[in-house]
């Protein structure tokens, strides 16, 4: 039996219970255009399977698992001539690579592509950003040809991407064939393709199946992109996303992820701080600063609150507004998963050439301080990576 065009699991008709389910009157009516029950529920009913990955949060058997399967599935890419287009997220450029990718991709070419830069205020510092994408990827020891700020969604620099891949395909004497889109999960890779289907092939609807949910795509999907310099049929292959262990929105429900994630133009909130302040980014992320006088931008989602508060009030603060103002989490449950909280404590600005400083949150953005010898303590779940960089943005 095929595939499902939406996510690419081995269709099959036999149980119900197993992945890849679709009635055999399915297959008789649409042949090979088949969506798997899973990806039916998604698209027309907005299907919530979210508990499937809490399990495996809570199974560390099933993460290893989960990660030497994926890992199985790059094995394909071992020795063979492809273009490697590597998605991640232009708010979490830290924790977006995947691990040992280079063992996998050899000596292949790839582009990067940061998707979501629709959202960035205009007057970011978006060449740095480029650079420092660039030098993590090359620190990978990736064959790194270009970096493209995109927006899979609003379909920003997605015809330069068409034209830098088409460029390839021609210019490698007929030995690029395949054209793999590999990421973390929910970085958009499957939306990327649904747009270049739209614009290249005429789709008016979404083809391959997209929630914000994680691992929604299931195997690979290939698509056929015309051929090569030597004639030879390419395809675009749409991937499996790696779990992203070190990004808070992987713990994150539904609920939550509607807050935390990014959807429209950010609108930095700035504060003037003095004395011992304290700003709480929901109830995910805590940050005290003690200084005379400081700066504090947060390019982060417009739905997620601040509150600011003096530090001394911070114990009724968390007291009184937990699950309420201070949101998300929403429920012990979902605080619980996140896992404890470690603070990192840095002192800045007192003997810096740096002018600023950006503390990158995997998962919800940015925070860009400009001041004078001041602390700062980051206190986040554990399972969230925090970076901390001169003048980024």
């Amino acid at each position: 039996m095929s595939k499902c065009i939406g996510c690419g699991i081995k269709l099959q008709s036999e149980n119900k219970e197993l992945p890849g389910y679709v009635p055999v009157s399915s297959t008789v009516e649409h042949g090979e255009n088949v969506y798997c029950e899973r990806c039916y529920k998604i698209i027309h009913h907005n299907y919530d399977y979210s508990n499937i990955t809490y399990d495996m949060l809570d199974n560390p058997e099933k993460l290893k698992e989960l990660e030497k399967t994926y890992y199985q599935k790059l094995e394909v890419l071992k020795g063979k001539k492809a273009l490697i287009l590597l998605m991640i997220d232009v708010l979490d450029i830290y924790s977006g690579f995947i691990d040992r990718l280079d063992q996998y991709v050899g000596n292949n070419p790839v582009v990067i592509l940061a998707n979501k830069a629709d959202v960035l205020p205009k007057n970011l510092k978006v060449g740095n950003i480029v650079n420092k994408i660039k030098t993590i990827g090359l620190n990978d020891n990736l064959n790194v040809r270009e970096v493209y700020l995109i927006s899979a969604l609003k379909q920003k620099n997605i015809e330069n991407v068409m034209n830098k891949i088409k460029g390839f395909l021609s210019h490698h004497k007929g030995e690029l064939t395949d054209v793999y889109v590999v990421g973390s999960t929910s970085v958009g890779k499957s939306t990327f393709i649904n747009t270049l289907l739209k614009i290249y092939a005429g789709s008016i609807k979404d083809v391959l199946t997209v929630s914000s949910q994680h691992q929604t795509t299931q195997d690979f999907i290939k698509i056929n992109i015309g051929t090569n310099a030597a004639g030879k049929t390419c395809y675009l292959i749409d991937t499996p996303g790696a779990i992203n262990l070190k990004n808070i929105t992987t713990y994150l429900s539904k609920e939550s992820l509607k807050i935390v994630n990014v959807k429209n133009f950010i609108k930095v909130r700035n504060y003037q701080l003095k004395e011992k302040q304290t700003l709480f980014l929901g109830g995910l992320v805590r940050l005290d600063f003690e200084s005379e006088a400081m700066s504090v931008a947060c390019y982060i989602s417009n739905d997620l609150y601040v509150h600011r508060t003096k530090t001394d009030n911070v114990e009724r603060v968390m007291e009184t507004s937990r699950f309420t103002l201070l949101k998300p989490p929403f429920n012990e449950e979902e605080e619980t998963r996140l896992g404890d909280y470690v603070t990192y404590e840095y002192h800045l600005g007192e003997n810096d050439k740096f002018a600023s400083w950006d503390i990158a949150l995997a998962g919800l953005g940015y925070i860009h301080l400009t001041g004078k010898d001041y602390v700062v303590k980051v206190s986040v779940p554990k399972t969230m990576l925090v970076t901390i960089v001169p003048e980024l943005i």
